[in-house]
């Protein structure tokens, strides 16, 4: 079984994955969450831009995002998270079918 990844390490992988691809403004706010030691709100703010910006996410982290999401289950905003991570999966089972 492969363990759940921290907050720190899932939050840095994605934006090692993903923030190139971003405008600066977004960037720019990922990496201030990052550096204040929030990863919810930076793990969160680049689920919702990688939906918006359609970008694809590589399955390992698509696996990875949904592990760590489950280890919120009960938190007041993990449902909002979900309903990202959904559209986001979505969007990437679509682009695989294009």
């Amino acid at each position: 079984m492969e363990s759940m990844l921290c907050d720190h390490d899932l939050a840095w992988r994605m934006a090692d994955n993903l923030a190139g691809d971003l405008p600066a403004a977004e960037r720019a706010a990922i990496y201030l969450e990052l550096g204040c030691g929030q990863y919810w709100d930076a793990i969160t703010r680049m689920i919702s831009a990688a939906v918006r910006e359609e970008l694809a996410v590589p399955h390992a982290l698509m696996s990875a995002l949904c592990r760590w999401l489950n280890g919120y289950a009960g938190n007041v905003d993990e449902p909002a998270a979900r309903v990202l991570l959904a559209r986001l999966r979505l969007r990437g089972v679509a682009t695989l079918h294009k």
